[in-house]
């Protein structure tokens, strides 16, 4: 049939017609496929791969980075922050918050939140609790109502007043969900609350609380300050949340805020010269390094998803071939080309419908088996779940997948119907067709390998940069260290040597057990810091102006003895540093670095805004020995200087409420927990205990999130692999299958097996090694994406650069010398005789 007989079919058909061949096509392609079940099977397994994996990853991307955050216009709330020379990111000191929410027009409202432990009490058993200490008007703030009751007012709470919120996952899992809590009082230490209402279900916020209790004051906390909070300007540990006022942007807040922080510097020199005041939207608050992470998975799925398609295009093409025959009779009886096009994009749609069914149940199974590894890493109150959004988007990829793969089958359909309606010589049109065919096929397979390359080097790096975490020198040896966070009730309110006298007892009992060589008490572990301090330095920092930034740890007398942190110079504290002695310090080196240029800190007199002051005066505080650095942001964090108190010398940045016991117990077995227990219980009954950490533990919860991302992008790296290994090994069977004459006539010319082998292997190498050139290049571009996640590796690492490459021709070589192995075996009297 000629061109213009295609042009009058199609005009006798009407503008129905394509829509009529691809209905009819697919009605036909159902009928071929089920015929076909291993062909169909496996195109369907592959799909249901690429759909699924690209479905579980988008609903956590959609959960957390395009669901709305539970808050009335959420778009309008920022969070307020600080910056200086020395620290690019700090929370705004109580005076500070109070200051920008009296006289920064731009927000409508300005609240101040923060997070603090206690022990709930009078309900089961006594249990530790993180919870919020929040301004009055910060549920207003955010815009958010109680699902229960009701929320603190917008003023700021009476004297004596006491008023809790409780979360929703509080008041379900420790009240049974009892409506009548509303009104009754319950236990936080020592003190006494009223039940104002309960929040929303999923509603969290700051991270991991589960209540909310009113400040005292005007500012949270300040109520158990000696003084005025207004004045406090050298201590920044308020979190600070606004809502922008109506018809303010974001550009115009931050602007007037910009002005306002110049102003405060120029009014208060010596706590404010140099600092900057801005604003981030919350929910990137909120989202934080999550978001990188999952953009960075929903990229590899990606790649997966692309080496998908060329996979399944290439099957298809296979298989398109084959129907040379079945496509010349067709066209010989009549069939427009049309329908022979509509037949094959038939056969790819039928494939992605059924492949996306597949997919999206097996995203649903994936989902349920990532949700409790996933679900502490993300932002709280996230839910994960296939919705309607997240199945529209399931259904749109299968949609588009289907396209994708087809159109090179579908192309090659019709060029053979073409050739053979046109009267084309019919062995020229095969080895035409065949040497295009074979052409687009090594074209995609290139594609595979070039894709897996990609995302077997980004998982090659990240695992070297994880190897790295985990062999860290962090600085003190966690191996016969085990630790427990322990609760003192009422520790704020108690008389210093009660509480002194509660850890010594536990140091105690637990010094008697037979493995235990040494206990103490920190405010952090050795991983972790404590809060940011302002620092004097008596002859280089003195004045409030030359106020400089630190971290500041209360640790027991025999700390870095359990805790096995070396002692540099100096001494560390001893039974003489008590309430009344001279006020000493121990520094790491990371403070000597910064603070002590020439290198020599020990009987230097300093003082930090929580050393408190006397007469106005501050509070000096000797410093009597210098410890080597730990990795105090966690394995890959960059050290902070930090000042340690002893615990025996009272200061008031060190409630004792939360304390963490470090035991140093080589060979201590699970009887540890129970002693712990033991205690703990004879101390004070109330007191509860947390579960209990080994030491190896307290480094291993910041990898968390490595080994999950890692696991992750290594099932799609060795996806990309297998799939790129079964094209290349598809497209070698083929030529072989499809050469068989051609090898028989070389066999019987005299070539032997390792000839025939030898071209096989070649013909499969040279696509596969194109592919890994072009990998190799695009990963150029990649890996940069990568650099901030990289610990202690380059992203040009040599090792990995030359192990991917080896890797994967080599896999392409073992694919190949499959069908080369089958194509040495042909024998040349069976090869013509099939032919």
């Amino acid at each position: 049939m000629s061109g213009r007989d295609d042009r009058d079919e199609a005009t006798r058909r009407g503008r129905g017609g394509a829509v009529g061949d691809l209905v009819q096509g697919a009605r036909h392609a159902l009928r071929s496929l089920v015929r076909n079940p291993g062909f169909s099977a496996v195109v369907v397994g592959v799909m249901a791969l690429g759909v699924g994996s690209n479905t579980a990853i988008f609903s956590v991307v959609d959960a957390v980075l395009l669901e709305p955050p539970p808050f009335e216009d959420p778009d309008r709330l920022v969070g307020v922050w600080e910056s200086d020379p020395r620290r690019p990111v700090r929370n705004p000191s109580p005076a500070d918050f109070l200051d920008v929410r009296a006289a920064v027009a731009a927000f409508e409202r300005v609240s101040a939140y923060d997070w603090r432990t206690a022990n709930l009490l009078g309900v089961d058993e006594p249990v530790q609790i993180t919870y919020a200490d929040v301004s009055a008007d910060f549920f207003h703030t955010l815009g958010v109502r109680a699902a229960l009751g009701r929320t603190f007012g917008p003023e700021t709470v009476p004297e004596g007043v006491r008023q809790v919120v409780l979360s929703h996952r509080l008041w379900a899992g420790r009240f049974g969900a009892d409506p009548g809590v509303v009104g009754s009082t319950l236990r936080l230490d020592d003190a006494s609350y009223e039940v104002l209402g309960v929040m929303p279900e999923g509603f969290v916020f700051p991270d991991d609380v589960v209540l909310w209790t009113a400040a005292r004051s005007d500012v949270p906390g300040g109520s158990d300050f000696p003084f005025d909070p207004a004045t406090l300007r050298d201590a920044w540990y308020h979190r600070v949340v606004a809502r922008l006022a109506p018809g303010v942007t974001p550009e115009a807040a931050a602007d007037e805020l910009a002005a306002f922080g110049a102003r405060l510097a120029a009014e208060h020199p010596d706590t404010n010269a140099g600092t900057d005041l801005w604003i981030r939207p919350l929910h990137d608050e909120r989202v934080g390094d999550v978001r990188g992470t999952l953009l960075l998975l929903l990229g590899a799925t990606g790649l997966v998803l692309l080496i998908v398609c060329a996979n399944v295009a290439n099957l298809l093409l296979v298989r398109a071939a084959t129907r040379s025959r079945e496509w010349a009779v067709r066209r010989a009886l009549g069939a427009p080309k049309s329908r022979i096009v509509g037949q094959v994009l038939g056969e790819s749609l039928a494939l992605a419908v059924v492949g996306g069914v597949v997919g999206t149940a097996l995203a649903a199974l994936a989902l349920e088996a990532l949700r409790p590894r996933v679900l502490p890493l993300l932002p709280p109150g996230v839910g994960l779940s296939l919705d309607g959004t997240v199945l529209a988007y399931s259904i749109g990829v299968a949609a588009v997948v289907g396209i994708v793969f087809g159109v090179a089958p579908a192309w090659a359909a019709a060029s053979r119907a073409s050739a053979s309606g046109a009267g084309v010589d019919r062995g020229a049109g095969r080895r035409t067709a065949g040497v295009r065919d074979r052409r687009v096929r090594d074209v995609l397979v290139g594609t595979e390998v070039g894709l897996a390359v990609v995302l077997v080097l980004v998982s090659g790096l990240l695992l070297r940069s994880l190897w790295s975490l985990q062999n860290v020198d962090l600085g003190f040896d966690p191996a016969p260290l085990s630790a427990a966070w322990i609760g003192l009730p009422g520790a704020a309110n108690r008389p210093h040597a009660l509480n002194q006298q509660f850890r010594d007892d536990v140091a105690t009992a637990l010094t008697a057990l037979p493995e235990v060589a040494a206990v103490a008490w920190t405010q952090r572990s050795p991983v972790d810091v404590g809060p940011g301090a302002g620092l004097r330095i008596r002859g280089v920092a003195e004045d409030d102006a030359d106020l400089i930034s630190t971290r500041w740890q209360a640790v027991s007398r025999d700390y870095f003895r359990a805790a096995g942190i070396p002692l540099v110079r100096g001494r560390t504290f001893d039974g003489g540093d008590v309430e009344g002695a001279e006020r000493v310090a121990v520094v790491n080196e990371a403070l000597v670095r910064r603070f002590f240029p020439e290198g020599d800190a020990l009987g230097a007199m300093v003082n930090t805004g929580l050393d408190g002051r006397e007469d106005g005066a501050p509070a000096w505080v000797r410093v009597v020995g210098v410890v080597a650095d730990t990795r105090n942001r966690g394995p890959g964090g960059v050290t902070e200087p930090v000042l340690f108190r002893p615990m025996e010398q009272p200061a008031r940045g060190f409630s004792g409420e939360r304390i963490l016991l470090v035991v140093r117990a080589p060979g201590a077995g699970p009887e540890l927990a129970a002693g712990i227990r033991r205690a703990v219980g004879s101390a004070n009954p109330d007191a509860p205990v947390g579960a209990l950490l080994r030491g190896p533990d307290l480094a291993a919860a910041y990898l968390t999130g490595h080994r999950l991302v890692l696991s992750l992008l290594g099932t799609f790296a060795g996806l990309a692999l297998l799939l790129g290994a079964v094209g290349v090994y598809g497209v070698a069977r083929y030529a072989v299958v499809q050469r068989t004459r051609e090898i028989g006539v070389r066999m019987a010319l005299g070539a032997d097996a390792r000839d025939v082998s030898t071209m096989v292997v070649g013909q499969g190498l040279k696509p596969a090694a194109a592919g890994v050139a072009a990998g190799l290049a695009a990963s150029l571009l990649a890996t940069r994406g990568i650099t901030g996640r990289l610990f202690e590796v380059s992203v040009l690492d040599p090792l990995t650069w030359a192990a991917v490459p080896a890797v994967l021709l080599a896999v392409t070589l073992l694919a190949t010398w499959l069908p080369a192995r089958q194509a040495a075996r042909v024998h040349p009297v069976e090869a013509i005789r099939a032919e």
